[in-house]
């Protein structure tokens, strides 16, 4: 579900995401996806850095499709996804912060109560086969920090976030606490789901961002 690192010569798609497009226009000249089914894997790899660069690979009416796709469905915030361990390495994680460089007691001290009930409260976005875990090794298990990805509308985080919150003292991003303040600590329940079959993957660009300027203080 996120970019790779690695490009290919003089394209603003990596290697990765260019296969994926390539396959999903070959898939669905052949009938073997219909062009709903095609959009949505695609819908896996676009962003707004790349969507220039796969725009002009596809046929016009899949382009078209898509755009229209992201208009009606601007893909959600990511939030508190993290880099993998290098036992599990996953390179198209390398750029998610670390979260053991992240510790910060004293960050939303009074509020992180609320903000762990509220990551606990989100609706699931995404329902994946492989569990996650924990990166500070400490003994919690797999099936604790869970297997879903959850949302509140506007943003998308890993169910066992507030794990890291709770036991690790770990730090998100303020923009993030604000949107729960003005949620009033409850995720928006009355509008129609956000979910990955509509909204594909989470664009990643606020969080790596903010996790390099992190690591940089």
């Amino acid at each position: 579900m996120y970019r790779s690192a690695e490009k290919g010569s003089g394209s603003m798609l990596s290697k990765d995401e260019e296969r994926m497009v390539k396959w999903a226009v070959r898939m669905r000249a052949k009938n073997l996806l219909s062009t709903p089914e095609a959009v949505g894997r695609l819908r896996e790899v676009a962003n707004a850095d790349n969507l220039a660069a796969m725009l002009p690979l596809l046929p016009d009416d899949l382009a078209a499709s898509l755009q229209d796709s992201l208009a009606r469905h601007p893909a959600l915030k990511a939030v508190g996804y993290w880099w993998s361990h290098p036992k599990y390495r996953f390179p198209k994680n390398d750029r998610f912060p670390d979260p053991t460089l992240l510790i910060c007691p004293n960050w939303c001290a009074g509020e992180r109560k609320r903000i762990a009930v509220y990551l606990r409260a989100g609706r699931t976005y995404a329902q994946w086969r492989g569990l996650s875990y924990c990166r500070f090794e400490c003994g919690i298990s797999d099936a604790d920090m869970g297997s879903r990805c959850l949302t509140d509308g506007e943003w998308v985080w890993p169910e066992g976030l507030a794990h890291y919150l709770e036991c690790h003292e770990v730090r998100l991003p303020d923009e993030f606490a604000a949107s729960m303040r003005r949620n009033d600590w409850k995720p928006p329940q009355d509008s129609g789901p956000a979910v990955y079959d509509t909204h594909g993957s989470p664009d990643t660009s606020f969080w790596i961002a903010w996790g390099d300027s992190m690591a940089i203080r």
